[in-house]
């Protein structure tokens, strides 16, 4: 029988967090999208609505193909916290490599703004499947920016990636999980484009979700409502192309389920059940891109454009599989 996410815990009267103004535009949904899974409190993959078809579908292909899949997505999710500045604003996602290491996209880095010396005005990554503002144990601080050139602001380009390394307090009851920056697919010579996963924490839009977008995103998360969109939830896809122009040996494009807040989640290669790269945009109904960490490890072994990126590359390999 399909687990499901009871409502109630879809509208708990948790204490508020300020939320980044995030533009509808961003949401990287499209037509052909699968509908997203969800991880209840204890980080189980759930069902987010019972009544939904299509999700039944996919969660039942996702059991019955392998029960070891599944296991592995609850393992590697244990793992993804979610990133939010100093003023609570929900930047981002990222994923514990190492204790007290965390992988996420650059530009998400770039919007934490670190300052000053003590807890009380540094930035928060929070691994709980449905983060708040209350104080937990897995509610950890962020102490630097260890690699990734942030200095350029947030847009990608062809001599800067979009991934950055943090460094976080100490967070207990969390097992780092190591990337894979060796054997990943190769975004140019993939004769097959792999199943792939994201998991993230998808932030509700500021100034909601406009009648344009409703039945497509109503479709793939369920009812939009900013509580529905405090959870960690599981989108399934297919990688394809990028999108991105002058990019294109270290981007793949995919279709899973993200929205903004998903940037600098976990993409995972179903077959091997490896991470293998990052989501770092979208664009609705249009395309959604992830950077290939084994294609970007190559490029900048042979492309060093600054001390930053070879700094980046060698932090990569560092907790590679």
């Amino acid at each position: 029988m399909a687990r499901t996410l009871p409502r109630k815990a879809m509208t708990g009267a948790a204490p508020r967090i300020r939320r980044k103004r995030l533009s509808w535009r961003s949401l990287a949904v499209m037509d052909n999208t699968r509908p997203a899974l969800m991880f209840d409190d204890m980080g189980r993959l759930v069902l987010g609505h019972a009544d939904d078809p299509d999700q039944q579908a996919l969660y039942r292909n996702l059991q019955g193909s392998s029960e070891v899949l599944a296991q592995r997505l609850e393992h590697i999710a244990q793992a993804v916290g979610r990133i939010d500045n100093a003023n609570g604003m929900h930047l981002g996602t990222g994923l514990l490599v190492a204790p007290g290491i965390v992988v996420t996209a650059r530009h998400v880095a770039h919007g934490l703004n670190i300052m000053g010396p003590t807890a009380a005005n540094r930035p928060f990554v929070d691994f709980r499947p449905v983060p708040d503002a209350t104080a937990s144990p897995l509610r950890v601080t962020v102490l630097n920016v260890l690699a990734g050139d942030i200095s350029h602001g947030g847009n990608a380009t062809p001599d800067l990636p979009d991934i950055a390394i943090l460094q976080i307090d100490p967070v207990p009851g969390v097992t780092p999980v190591r990337i894979n920056v060796r054997n990943g697919f190769d975004p140019l010579v993939a004769a097959a484009w792999p199943a792939l996963a994201v998991i993230g924490f998808p932030a509700f839009p500021a100034a909601g979700v406009p009648a344009a977008a409703a039945s497509t995103v109503e479709r793939v998360f369920g009812e939009p409502d900013a509580d529905h969109f405090r959870r960690k939830c599981l989108g399934l896809g297919q990688a394809a192309q990028a999108q991105l122009s002058g990019t294109l040996d270290i981007y793949c494009g995919h279709d899973c389920a993200t929205m903004p807040g998903c940037s600098g989640g976990p993409v995972i290669e179903v077959a091997s059940g490896d991470v293998v790269g990052v989501h770092v945009s979208g664009e609705f109904l249009s395309e959604n891109n992830a950077q290939v960490f084994s294609a970007t490890v190559r490029h900048f072994n042979v492309a060093w454009t600054t001390k930053k990126n070879r700094k980046l590359v060698e932090e990569l390999s560092k907790h590679s599989l």
